[in-house]
């Protein structure tokens, strides 16, 4: 078909009104829409999915303007206000109703798409030349062509995905009819949230000319915030910053208030080796740049703190310090250390997110029905995506950092000590409600919180799938206000019981690391200990001590004999404690240090027991949620093209991954038809093949 022939059959169905009914392939868009838009929120920000997602919204929007629109213009009409410039859109059309402008252009052959997408932003541009002010969202683009070569899917998809324009990919058939086409540019690279190390953070302070009030500088701070969130939109960076009172002023801080600053390295998440593993081996220079790169040498252009720091240096000197890694701020870790750490200093008081995080986070309030189950029945409904306790919840979730496998030992470990270190700070609150200790203890509380809170969706979802349906009892932490009500170490207390009796169900190892955690969590926190050196925390430790070792001799024993268990566990310990774990397996426990063992109580010490057992709760016919399998399908067979092997992984809770493997299993005859799914269990798993209609129907 000539494309004057397309043409001629487009302005029909338009100026009939039948296009909207000529256009086939809608079911698919709608599901990840669907997907997208349910009460049920993924907190893991994939932008393997993302990118689907925003490609849907943009292609249904357009939809619902289709069947009203007037033709303005045709191929024969410049729509230039300039007599000599020649730009000669295909079709220009204008919804009645809404105003808004339907541009579409028609490309037959690969040698004029590559003309397309300049063809595009010369049209949109226009546009604006006679409406300087209309929005993205009431100027739609269509793409109408019989061959999407690879050079236009991406430019279409980077317009669609980073630029915000709304753009419907619409492929011609032999029939005269139209057919929605998905850009197909987007690589798989497997990734399921943003490292934690791969979060650059500073820390940015302002000493005042004058001597403004903590109100005054909170103030000033929120303005400041406002510019690093509209620069980094408009940079396309993404990240989050936050104020916060310090509470080292006055004395030794000489500002009462700070910002913390933290935008997501490009770099350290192209190296991150899940990425690396999907994205292959280096095939293009660009890639094999990115593998070679030095990260410590990396700097990105920190434009997004350029206005803001503009602002704040109106009202006095600026001091931009302390980089380093989010990682290093939520390490369960960083309470064996002596230093002011952000715990013991920093208490939030406004955030802002902006780039992908920013959208995730709208996600969030645009559904009510996902606000109101979002926060596992810790904190009161969502109201604002600046009130620290929902900011840092979604945070948490997104930028990742290592709790364990979900109901494995680790985790219960990690909930064991975040649970007893709120326990610890709530009671020196009750016992002693002066303003000294209030002030101390502040910040301690405003993180133990997020801390908590982190857990919470896993909480909700052992309730569901694991815990017999009964939910677990609610805390709703708040201010110190809310933290003083009656019987909050109470409710503490029941949730605790409540893990034991619906979660733990007398598993032994389980039960017991639960237990000697909780207990021990106020004496491995060393800011209980210098807060208060008479409480007599610190004589636990050599009871924490003495357990680390009979664990560390019980692994040894139940794996040194068996070389296909003891040589992963050996690597593990030697991951976990150094070198120093290389030498004689008997002799190991007394080989470590007193305080190597209680820096890696909760973290390094129940991982070696998470190799051993299976989580708990494992359920190899756990219930599927609702998911844009059409997706998962399309990149699945992506990868199989690819020479990858793939599986879907879930841990039995219902939430599904992409993730490759070297397991010798056959490859399906259509990834298409068939899947093969691994159960994660510990760090073992099962492998099961399925086909894609049995997973949509579970």
């Amino acid at each position: 078909m000539l494309e004057s022939e397309m043409q001629a059959l487009l302005r029909q169905a338009v100026d009939s009104g039948r296009l909207l009914g000529l256009i086939d392939g809608w079911e698919a868009v709608e599901a990840i829409d669907a997907a997208a838009g349910s009460d049920r929120f993924d907190p893991s920000l994939v932008l393997d999915v993302l990118i689907r997602e925003r490609w849907a919204a943009a292609a249904l929007s357009i939809r619902d303007q289709l069947d009203e629109i007037t033709v303005v213009a045709d191929s024969r009409t410049s729509i230039s206000l300039g007599s000599r410039e020649r730009l000669f859109a295909d079709l220009v059309c204008v919804s009645p109703s809404s105003g808004s402008m339907v541009i579409f252009e028609l490309k037959r052959s690969r040698a004029t798409a590559r003309e397309t997408a300049t063809e595009l932003l010369a049209y949109e541009q226009e546009v604006r030349n006679q409406l300087p002010f209309i929005g993205r969202s009431e100027v739609a683009l269509v793409v109408v062509s019989s061959d999407f070569s690879p050079l236009l899917d991406h430019a279409l998809t980077s317009l669609i995905a980073w630029h915000g324009l709304r753009i419907l990919c619409l492929e011609a058939t032999p029939d005269g009819r139209y057919a929605v086409r998905t850009p197909s540019a987007w690589t798989t690279f497997g990734q399921s949230g943003i490292p934690a190390d791969a979060v650059e953070v500073v820390d940015v302070g302002v000493v005042t000319h004058d001597d403004l009030s903590l109100e005054q500088n909170a103030a000033m701070l929120s303005t400041a915030l406002d510019l690093i969130r509209a620069d980094g939109d408009r940079d396309g960076t993404t990240g989050f910053a936050f104020s916060w009172a310090d509470l080292l002023h006055p004395g030794i801080a000489v500002s009462p208030c700070a910002l913390t600053v933290a935008r997501v390295n490009p770099l350290a998440v192209g190296q991150d080796p899940i990425s690396a593993a999907f994205l292959g081996p280096a095939s293009s220079p660009l890639r094999a740049f990115v593998e070679a790169a030095d990260i410590d040498e990396w700097t990105p252009l920190s434009t997004h703190l350029d206005a803001a720091v503009s602002f704040l240096s109106g009202f006095g000197s600026v001091d931009i310090e302390g980089w380093s890694t989010w990682d290093r701020d939520r390490d369960e870790r960083r309470h064996r250390s002596d230093g002011f750490i952000r715990d013991r200093r920093a208490l939030p008081l406004e955030f802002v997110l902006w780039g992908a995080l920013g959208d995730h986070a709208r996600a969030l309030l645009a559904r009510p029905g996902r606000a109101s189950t979002a926060h596992g029945g810790l904190w009161e409904p969502t109201i604002s995506l600046r009130e620290p306790n929902v900011a840092m919840r979604l945070i948490d979730e997104v930028v990742r950092t290592d709790c364990g496998v979900w109901l494995g030992v680790q985790w219960f470990a990690s909930l064991a000590f975040r649970l007893g270190r709120l326990r610890a700070y709530v009671d020196m609150i009750l016992q002693d409600p002066s303003a000294k200790i209030e002030h101390q203890v502040a910040p301690l509380l405003a993180w133990a919180q997020f801390d908590l809170s982190a857990l919470a969706p896993d909480l909700e979802a052992a309730a569901g799938s694991y815990g017999g349906g009964v939910a677990p009892p609610r805390l709703h932490l708040g201010s110190i206000d809310a933290l003083r009500s009656e019987g909050l170490l109470d409710r503490i207390d029941e949730l605790a019981e409540w893990v034991r009796h619906e979660l733990i169900d007398g598993h032994r190892i389980v039960g017991r690391t639960f237990d000697v955690t909780l207990m021990g969590a106020p004496a491995l926190d060393r800011c209980i200990e210098m807060m208060a050196p008479d409480s007599g925390v610190k004589a636990v430790l050599p009871q924490l001590v003495a357990y680390a070792r009979h664990c560390i001799e019980e692994i040894v024993e139940a794996t040194v004999d068996d070389p296909a268990r003891w040589d992963p566990m050996q690597g593990l310990l030697v991951d976990t404690f150094g070198s120093v774990a290389s030498g004689a397996p008997e002799t190991l426990a007394d080989r470590l240090s007193d305080e190597i063992l209680l820096q890696e109580f909760t973290t390094g010490l129940p991982r070696l027991y998470d190799l051993l057992i299976d989580p708990l709760g494992l359920d190899y016919d756990a219930p599927t949620p609702d998911l844009d399998w059409d997706g998962l399908r399309d990149r699945m067979a992506e990868l199989a093209e690819r020479g990858l092997s793939a599986v879907l992984e879930t841990d039995g809770g219902g939430a599904f991954r992409i993730a490759l493997t070297d397991e010798p299993i056959p490859r399906v005859a259509d990834p298409r038809v068939d899947v093969w799914v691994r159960v994660r269990s510990g760090l073992t798993s099962v492998v099961v093949r399925r086909s894609w209609a049995d997973l949509r129907e579970t």
